[in-house]
């Protein structure tokens, strides 16, 4: 039991890691839009270390869920889908903000105006699945 206890410490960790990476490359799109070394620099810094904590985060959601015999339940699987929804967002913002520091008079797309609201909600559909179990 211990181990899934270090198991569970360690994807929470790497899920706020990932998380707050995905926010912060969508918040410096709107701060920096215009400042191409400034963007580049923030998704330098942030991108791979999110990056890895995600493929971190989605392994040992999977690996935890196995092990605890939940793979058949219902909120796993809506959790599961939103962690890859999330996956899905993480490429298209990491995209959008390496396109937009390669092409400062590229605008700032609607999705990309969106994404901070999207990733805090997609956050709280997670949460509240994993900590509800519904």
């Amino acid at each position: 039991m211990m181990l899934h206890e270090a198991l569970k410490t360690l994807h929470i960790v790497s899920m706020a890691v990932w998380i707050g990476g995905m926010f912060t490359m969508s918040m410096a799109a709107f701060v920096l839009a215009s400042d191409r070394s400034g963007l580049e620099r923030v998704r330098a810094a942030t991108a791979p270390i999110a990056s890895l904590s995600m493929i971190l985060t989605l392994a040992l959601g999977f690996g935890l869920a196995y092990s605890a015999g939940w793979l058949s339940q219902r909120w796993v699987v809506g959790k599961m889908l939103m962690a890859l929804v999330l996956a899905g967002f993480h490429g298209y913002v990491s995209g959008q903000v390496r396109r937009m520091a390669r092409d400062p008079s590229r605008p700032l797309s609607a999705m990309m105006r969106a994404a901070p609201v999207v990733i805090l909600l997609s956050l709280l559909i997670v949460v509240a699945l994993a900590v509800r179990k519904p």
